[in-house]
This record gives structure tokens, sequence and C-alpha cells, in this order.
């Protein structure tokens, strides 16, 4: 009976350790890295357009919301 309750016990601790690696192994860690997206490069280019008119430019969740 000890051995069942061992070997079940092994074959949970097998299972949970092996989902946590697929999980891990799905991160994307390339965040740092990423391209931006079309809407950032259009805010950017906002951005550079205020500061060129000598404007405050609006934080990006602002100008989002005047744009929706």
């Amino acid at each position: 009976m000890k051995t069942k309750k061992f070997l079940i016990g092994l074959l949970s601790l097998a299972c949970v350790t092996a989902g946590s690696f697929g999980l891990v192994a799905c991160g994307d860690n390339s965040a740092e890295h990423k391209e931006p997206t079309e809407i950032e490069a259009v805010y950017a280019q906002y951005v550079a357009y205020a500061e060129e008119q000598g404007k405050t430019p609006l934080s990006y969740e602002d100008w989002l919301a005047t744009i929706k």
C-alpha cells in the first residue's frame, strides 16, 4: 500500500513538473525587442509633431481616448 501511495505521489509530482515546464516554455521573453505596433508608431509620430509645434503631447492613454 505504501508503494502505491509513493508511486501516485511521484507521478503527481512528475505531472506538475512537466506542466510547469510546458507553461514556462510558452512565455514571450522578447518583450524588450518587440517592434512597435502600428498604433504605437502613429503615437510616436504624433508626439514628434506636437513637440515640433511647441505643444505638450497628450499621454498615450489620453491620446487613445481622443481617437476612439
